[in-house]
């Protein structure tokens, strides 16, 4: 009945492989929580600038439009970027392996397929950040600083338009 029992209990080489793993897979676990971290921290801080940036931007039309027209332009650079590729891939022949040629030609169309979502991305929150102001939308152009001088001119054409206002009595009319 031992021996029956004996045949049934994993020997010391069976139980060796799933130790190795067991440890593998903890110092994976280890060394791969602070690298989770790190990027929790950065995937965080790339959403707090989007949305302080669409924050600035959702006050100026123009800056909304600008970046939705960046949006489109990526995407039209994409799609012309993917069909040169993918002709020079398939016309060109080079003494490279076809897995060389496809890693060569792809990697443009890769880095701008990721730019281009990105942007994606940033116009929808940009959009949904111009929507929580409401109808009364109006830019506001900040008044630019006018000169000394200027200021000084002006007050000396308005005192000699209302010098010459007083002493021709034309007070009721008004002079362009």
């Amino acid at each position: 009945m031992l021996e029956t029992l004996r045949q049934y209990l994993p020997a010391l080489n069976d139980l060796t492989v799933p130790a190795i793993v067991a440890v593998i897979y903890w110092l994976i676990k280890r060394a791969g929580s602070p690298l989770i971290r790190s990027l929790t921290k950065l995937l965080r801080f790339s959403r707090y600038r989007d949305l302080s940036l669409a924050k600035r931007y959702r006050v100026d039309p123009f800056s909304i439009q600008r970046q939705i027209a960046k949006e489109e332009a990526l995407f039209c650079a994409f799609i012309v970027c993917t069909v040169v590729s993918l002709i020079l891939l398939l016309t060109i022949n080079t003494g490279t392996s076809v897995y060389g040629r496809f890693l060569l030609h792809m990697v443009p169309v890769v880095a701008l397929e990721v730019w281009w979502l990105w942007q994606k991305e940033f116009v929808s929150v940009l959009l949904e950040e111009a929507s929580r102001i409401g109808p009364g939308f109006k830019r506001v152009v900040p008044a630019r600083r006018q000169s000394d001088s200027r200021m000084k001119h002006r007050e000396e054409r308005r005192a000699s338009l209302v010098r010459t206002l007083k002493s021709s009595k034309r007070i009721g009319r008004r002079l362009v």
